[in-house]
């Protein structure tokens, strides 16, 4: 709900706006729809995937327009509103005013002389963008092959985190422009932008670092390869978001070679340093902010959100070597994530300092650090996160403030009561409804178990051609290598040939090359000393490789093919026989997984002939270790069998007193002690809401999670009591004596 008192009356006169691109257009009336869904699985609920808020505002034609003749041909004649125009709408008691709706126009219709009315959506079509998530496992292996292990630390937070972020919701500090390094720390350490060198946590080298409230990080020691190496004598910038709780010394570490920038935030200050020792700026530090330092001509500069502002001098840097890498170093009382390395602009500098969050994730018990992520280049970012909703019971929505919210559902069900309404003086109709498929005789969890290969250098093959191409002069040869359903971690596309053979024996390395050969004699292609045909391997796509063999001009009666020596070979190599008769190029990576559909005990929920219950939790819910494998699973599942157990029946129509402040996932008592004899505890699921002639109107639709009768006959109550007949007398010796009858009543 949001904060702040309503003023409800019995004749309300609820005040309202409503901005167009930030300015006010009077309105004769606007409506707003919204729903909370996936807090169950659709089966039970009825719904599944998140649900567009949508409105509707009307205009009328004024005086003024019915003589300009106001129409959307000749802009002289008025406003009108145009497709894509950003609203917001408010509404209040006169004294203050509650957000209701932030969005676009989607659609505007209308009349010339009769006004205009537009339809409204929110910013949900954002997420339309591709996730364009690579293929992950929980520990990925080194970069380099005698490098330490990559942990860092993989869960759907991060996941959820990473496709909001694409689509332009932020719960660590927004994308900065020319930024090299973007780590948000927000479930999990893998870098937005930038490459990962290698992760771990600071005190012990073979353990994840630690997440405080999943949603920053402790105790870690990472280190990155930025997207570009511009050097020491170019403007940077280095940003971090420090949790209240942060009582450690956490650094932000950017190195030039040997020479290093370094913004550092202890317990109660913040620093700029060059190479570790010498202090620039010193600053306090007040809370939870976001703290950011420029270097820029020998100067650094350090603002917070608090309102910090100083500079320094460090003339004597003079570094012009190129930025080696980035480092995030935090030790175990830290509490910090957002860490960002750009080169802005000047008008670029400092930009979003003043950054709020636009997107809140909240996680509950049914989720944790999971085994692997498929790579999910043809899907878009509401897409993973529907799938992540609908697995993990852990439903997603726009707010009114256009902020997203995904809170877990078994975290919504354990907020606080936050509005109270009435039958005798809040609620104007009610109506319930009970399904079949509520109720359910058990439930079955489903999980995809995963199966990985992990190596620490490149000696997993993943692909090999099928044929050996053959080339002449000036001919060249293309092949699309997709990884499709695999799942293929860190593929070589550095690549090696026969010059590198000793690697090619041990099976080491994408292995590119040929035979230059006259069909009698066989050799090594681009190994005389001369270069017959050029190749080339990259990445196109997240999973698509490119390779390209191109012939040179070839000697007459000699060609190219892409083969290593045939079985029959007499000559001389050094490659061992193992590898002869190989159709090429042969494709290796690092590592690769694979998954399989497993199953779970069924869980008994409410028994007799009831339907069954069976959820998907694909891979989502996979726990990263042998041990904790199914722990979330059947977390869902235990969930899942509380709730379809006994559902009670879910009300649909709940029109109430109109109270600007109520949102979607609010915690709810619906108190009626004598008409209906109970009261209920509640979860906000739907609410429209409409101003317009007849004054405003508000329906919810509320999902029961809990209630305690206020009353009940006299009947019910002596079966409570015994179970079998009981006298008045009965009644009365229960105490206290002595007692009358009125006495008993009220009691």
């Amino acid at each position: 709900m949001q904060s702040g008192a309503y003023v409800a009356s019995d004749v309300q006169a609820v005040s309202s706006h409503v901005l167009v691109n930030g300015v006010e257009r009077p309105c004769s009336s606007w409506s707003v729809e919204r729903e909370l869904a996936s807090d169950l699985p659709a089966g039970v609920a009825g719904g599944t995937g998140i649900s567009q808020a949508t409105g509707q505002v009307s205009w009328v034609a004024s005086n003024d327009v019915e003589r300009s003749g106001h129409n959307p041909w000749n802009r002289s004649t008025g406003w009108i509103p145009a497709v894509g125009d950003r609203v917001e709408i408010y509404a209040g008691d006169g004294v203050t005013e509650w957000k209701q709706f932030t969005g676009r126009i989607d659609s505007v219709s209308g009349a010339v002389n009769q006004g205009f009315e537009a339809n409204l959506i929110d910013d949900y079509d954002d997420l339309s963008v591709r996730a364009n998530l690579p293929s992950l496992v929980d520990v990925m292996p080194p970069v380099a092959a005698s490098g330490s292990w990559q942990r860092f630390r993989l869960t759907p937070l991060w996941v959820a985190m990473v496709c909001m972020r694409r689509a332009g919701f932020y719960a660590t500090p927004d994308v900065e422009a020319g930024a090299v390094v973007d780590v948000p720390a927000f479930g999990g350490m893998w870098p937005y932008q930038g490459s990962m060198i290698s992760c771990h946590r600071q005190s012990t080298e073979d353990l994840a670092p630690v997440t405080p409230y999943s949603t920053h990080v402790a105790d870690v020691y990472a280190r990155y390869a930025p997207t570009s190496n511009l050097s020491g004598a170019d403007t940077v910038q280095l940003t971090m978001k420090v949790a209240a709780q942060h009582a450690g010394i956490a650094s932000l570490q950017v190195m030039y070679g040997e020479s290093y920038l370094v913004l550092r935030a202890s317990a109660t200050r913040i620093y700029f340093l060059v190479n570790g020792v010498v202090v620039v700026v010193d600053v306090p530090r007040n809370g939870a902010e976001v703290i950011k330092g420029l270097f820029k001509n020998g100067n650094a500069q350090v603002r917070t959100q608090s309102g910090q502002n100083t500079s320094g001098n460090a003339t004597s840097w003079g570094v012009t070597a190129p930025m080696s890498e980035v480092r995030v170093i935090a030790d175990a009382d830290s509490v910090v994530n957002g860490f960002i390395v750009s080169h802005p602009s000047t008008v670029q500098e400092f930009a979003n300092l003043d950054w709020v969050p636009t997107a809140n994730i909240i996680n509950g018990v049914m989720h944790g650090a999971t085994a692997g992520v498929k790579a999910s280049r043809d899907r878009t970012a509401g897409e993973v996160l529907n799938e992540i909703s609908e697995s993990l019971l852990w439903p997603y929505w726009i707010d009114e403030h256009g902020v997203m919210q995904m809170i877990a559902s078994d975290m919504l069900r354990g907020g606080p009561v936050v509005k109270t309404m009435t039958t005798s003086d809040g609620i104007f109709e009610l109506g319930w409804k009970r399904d079949l498929l509520g109720k359910r005789r058990e439930v079955i969890a489903q999980y995809e178990r995963v199966t990985v290969n992990r190596r620490t250098d490149y000696s997993l093959p993943v692909w090999e051609s099928g044929q050996s191409a053959v080339l002449q002069s000036g001919e060249t040869y293309e092949e699309i290598i997709d990884s499709g359903s695999e799942e293929w971690l860190m593929v070589d596309t550095a690549w090696k040939t026969i010059a590198e053979v000793s690697q090619l024996n041990k099976g080491v390395g994408t292995w590119l090359g040929g035979v230059y050969t006259d069909g009698v004699t066989d050799q090594w292609t681009n190994s005389d000393g001369t270069v017959q045909v050029d190749f080339t391997f990259s990445q196109i796509d997240t999973g698509v490789y490119k390779f390209t063999a191109a012939a040179r001009n070839l000697a007459a009666g000699k060609q190219v093919e892409l083969r290593s020596v045939r079985g029959d070979f007499t000559g001389t190599t050094v490659l061992w026989p193992f590898w002869w008769d190989k159709m090429l190029p042969i494709v290796r990576a690092k590592g690769k997984f694979a998954t399989n559909v497993s199953e779970r005990p069924a869980i008994v929920a409410a028994g007799g002939k009831f339907p069954v219950l069976t959820h998907d939790c694909k891979l989502w819910a996979t726990g990263n270790n042998v041990e904790e494998e199914t722990l979330v699973v059947d977390r869902i599942a235990a969930f899942l069998a509380e709730q379809t157990s006994d559902p009670l029946p879910e009300i649909t129509n709940l029109r109430v007193v109109f109270d600007p402040r109520v949102q979607l996932g609010d915690i709810a008592e619906i108190v009626s002690p004598n008409f209906l004899g109970v009261t209920l505890t509640a979860l906000v699921t739907q609410k429209s809401v409409a101003l317009g002639g007849d004054g405003a109107t508000m329906s919810l639709s509320v999902r029961i999670m809990g209630t305690s009768e206020s009353s009940q006959t006299y009947a019910a109550h002596e079966q409570s009591l015994s179970g079998s007949t009981v006298t008045y007398s009965d009644f009365q010796a229960l105490g206290p004596l002595p007692e009358t009858y009125s006495q008993f009543n009220v009691v």
